[in-house]
């Protein structure tokens, strides 16, 4: 395997990152990490690909991990699959960055991004690791994106899953390994990436055992961004890493209710409202697959310690959409859970 690796000059006692990139990418060291006080590590599980100089040397029986080569094998094994060999990477990775001078093994964390936000799922139940953040990877691919299954369809398709599928989503699929997750996880997603989808990560937070901590923060109408929420990440990493003094709000309470003249509303309920710096709530409606919706911005009303939008809509008969983003003065971002309704089953008050 070839790795990454950089601290701090005479540095002791660091807590460490392993940070793991994404699809058809390369390791690369996270100046900001460093110069926040962490030992970094990252790796590459591409292989020998665009002709590079410095990669994992994947031997024979193995070479499927080449990216160049193939994802997957045929055969109906989740110990075949490229996946199996790209999750073991990451726990050698881990154990690599254990055995670096500067790195306190009491204190790390790990972080991936796309596909590498894929396989921290897996790696996160590394009982090493005191926490780790998802950006994009969260499961829901095989199967449900290949075939267009989402979350909220009115008319789904009528495809059953293969036995290649199951043995997949059974063993290898990430939210498959979310229940047996016992370090806090933060999510962080564009509201419209092809990879993380929006409606099932949810799924898979809610799949984690009660009692972990996690949150998520979903960037609206943004694909493979997170500018605007990834100092999510630093503060998750200072809290449960460094188990620095970090106060973090727990998540908010929300709902699509009907409000007056039956209009469908939003109702939130954020934690600590008196630290919340501003509430931005979005809608969209009817289209099931999150990369090509249009978020709205909704017309936000505090009363006391609740923010409500009202969302109108035309037709009640298809799905309305809604989430909200709470900034708070601590720059910390929390996504409400992703609501959905359909106007006319909801029940009025």
């Amino acid at each position: 395997m070839y790795c990454k690796y950089a601290a701090q000059k005479d540095a002791t006692n660091l807590p460490a990152i392993l940070d793991i990139h994404g699809w058809y990418g390369a390791p690369s060291i996270s100046s900001e990490l460093i110069n926040r006080g962490y030992a970094v590590m990252s790796y590459d599980y591409t292989g020998d690909l665009y002709d590079r100089a410095e990669y994992t040397k994947y031997p024979p029986s193995l070479s499927h991990g080449n990216q160049a080569i193939s994802t997957q094998t045929a055969d109906p094994d989740a110990k075949a699959t490229s996946d199996y060999i790209w999750d073991a990477q990451a726990r050698r990775a881990l154990s690599y960055m254990a055995t670096q001078p500067e790195v306190d093994t009491d204190r790390m964390g790990a972080t991936g991004f796309s596909y590498g936000g894929t396989v921290i799922w897996s790696l996160a139940t590394d009982p090493r690791l005191k926490a780790v953040c998802a950006f994009h990877g969260v499961g829901w691919i095989k199967y449900y994106r290949d075939h267009g299954v989402w979350r909220y369809d009115l008319n789904p398709p009528a495809i059953e899953p293969s036995e290649e599928d199951l043995i997949y989503l059974a063993g290898i699929a990430p939210q498959a390994y979310s229940p047996y997750i016992n370090c806090p996880v933060l999510f962080l997603n564009g509201s419209n990436d092809h990879h993380g989808n929006q409606d099932r990560s949810y799924q898979t937070l809610d799949f984690l055992p009660d009692g972990v901590p996690w949150a998520t923060a979903q960037q609206v109408n943004a694909t493979h961004q997170t500018d605007t929420v990834v100092q999510d990440l630093y503060l998750w990493m200072q809290k449960w890493v460094k188990g620095e003094s970090v106060t973090w709000p727990d998540n908010p309470e929300s709902e699509i209710r009907l409000g007056a003249g039956g209009v469908p509303e939003f109702v939130l309920n954020p934690a600590s409202p008196a630290d919340v710096a501003s509430v931005e709530i979005y809608y969209a409606l009817e289209e099931p697959f999150n990369y090509y919706r249009t978020w709205f911005y909704a017309s936000v009303v505090r009363t006391g310690d609740t923010w409500t939008a009202i969302l109108p809509v035309i037709d009640v008969d298809v799905y309305l959409f809604a989430y909200a983003n709470i900034r708070y003065n601590s720059t910390i971002v929390i996504s409400s859970n992703f609501e959905a309704e359909v106007p006319s089953w909801i029940s009025e008050p």
